[in-house]
């Protein structure tokens, strides 16, 4: 394997640059807050579940995780078919 030219250092700087951009952005500014009491309660109660259902050593190590991006309610008839 050659030297790299001036370009292509560019381009891993800038993949790198972006990486880094995409990180903070995922961590820091997706983050979603309750509108009112009902949501809160009903993140509380989904992040219950999914510690209790989600407890292998890949989300006790932080290697994998999870969080609530929105909210959003459904009909009856969008209910049934998540149920099936």
């Amino acid at each position: 394997m050659g030297k790299l030219s001036k370009r292509e250092k560019t381009y891993i700087g800038l993949v790198i640059i972006l990486l880094g951009v995409l990180c903070v952005k995922s961590f820091w500014l997706d983050t979603y807050k309750a509108q009112n009491e009902s949501e809160a309660l009903f993140i509380s109660r989904v992040t219950e579940t999914l510690d209790q259902r989600f407890d292998s050593v890949l989300y006790k190590r932080g290697v994998l995780m999870y969080r609530v991006i929105s909210v959003k309610e459904v009909t009856e008839e969008e209910n049934q078919l998540v149920k099936n």
